[in-house]
């Protein structure tokens, strides 16, 4: 009785010893895919971190295109302000240039109309003086022939 409860204790034993070692397996196993898994995680980890980082880079970098555009708008309209300003200087100086311009076209016009009847009148007393001259000349003949 002792041998078959010992050999029914060492089948136990046995059987006990193979769902050990089974279960050694399956945790080992499960380790493995554990680890695996762990892995896998951690390896997605580090991607959802680099796409992280490209985002931020991506959103820095639009940051930056925003406000460059916001600069170029900006000096755009400055530009745009100060070419409008300059538009307008040009425009009263043309004006003021063409009121000027009309002012010397009367005063030429005008001197031209003084010089016309100076040249008239100088005309004028020539031909008075020339006719004394030939009066006194003939007067002088007379008086010469007397």
């Amino acid at each position: 009785a002792w041998e078959a409860r010992l050999q029914t204790m060492e089948d136990e034993l046995k059987s006990h010893k193979k769902a050990a070692a089974m279960s050694i397996e399956v945790a080992a196993t499960a380790r493995e895919e554990n680890l695996q898994l762990l892995g896998e995680r951690e390896a997605r980890e580090a991607r959802l971190q680099t796409m992280e980082d490209e985002l931020n880079k991506h959103k820095e970098a639009a940051a930056m295109s925003i406000q460059l555009a916001a600069n170029v708008h900006t000096t755009l309209a400055e530009s745009n302000q100060q070419l409008l300003d300059e538009a307008e200087e040009l425009k009263a100086s043309l004006q003021a240039s063409s009121l000027e311009s009309a002012a010397a076209k009367d005063e030429l016009s005008t001197a031209q109309a003084e010089w016309r009847a100076s040249e008239r009148e100088l005309e004028d007393r020539c031909l008075e003086a020339s006719r004394r001259c030939e009066e006194a000349e003939a007067k002088l003949a007379g008086v010469e022939a007397a």
